[in-house]
């Protein structure tokens, strides 16, 4: 009853609350406190990532406008494709 007068008035996401019952579930954290607290944290992590990932999504483009791409050397994978056939066909013969 605790919980759902505490979270019927909030604006809560609903995934978060989904992760934060289940973890209090899997790790046997029934008190309603436990929830709270949970809820909370995941909540802010849930944010911090978001601004993370904005901050990292911003600075790669800000990357790619200003330097120039990289060329890559390839490997030459001859040498391995000549390994495995070589290998194959020992086996044939056995």
């Amino acid at each position: 009853m605790e919980a759902k007068q505490y979270f019927t008035d909030k604006d809560i996401d609903i995934i978060t609350l989904g992760t934060a019952l289940k973890y209090c579930l899997e790790n046997d954290t029934l008190s309603f406190a436990n929830l709270k607290d949970t809820y909370a944290y995941f909540q802010r992590e849930g944010n911090v990532s978001k601004d993370m990932l904005e901050q990292l999504q911003t600075t790669s483009r800000e990357c790619l406008r200003d330097h120039e791409p990289l060329n890559i050397n390839q490997r030459d994978l001859s040498i391995y494709k000549d390994i495995i056939i070589k290998r194959e066909q020992s086996h044939e013969s056995i």
